[in-house]
């Protein structure tokens, strides 16, 4: 009869544990080594402020904020807040 193998049991140490996780799927240099997903992705993409948006009561932005192309320009962010929080609202109730 022989021994078990007890190196194979024991958990990896000093250098060889290191060497394995550097090569895994978990390690956290691969991002910065590969490939990003915008530039795999080409000029399938569009851009919003190509798009005609409309505002609440269905007309056109004419003057987008610079942030975000779906709100005027000068529409406080509480406004927007405030005018989807009454669109829940009336939806809630038309469901109700």
């Amino acid at each position: 009869m022989s021994a078990p193998d007890v190196a194979n049991d024991r958990p990896e140490t000093g250098h060889s544990a290191g060497k394995s996780s550097l090569s895994s799927k978990s390690d956290p240099n691969s991002a910065l080594r590969g490939e990003e997903a915008v530039y795999s992705v080409g000029s399938t993409g569009f851009s919003l402020r190509s798009m005609q948006h409309r505002d609440r009561e269905g007309k056109v932005i004419t003057e987008p904020d610079l942030s975000n192309p779906t709100r005027y320009r000068f529409e406080r962010p509480l406004e927007t807040i405030r005018s989807f929080e009454a669109a829940i609202e009336r939806r809630r109730r038309e469901n109700m």
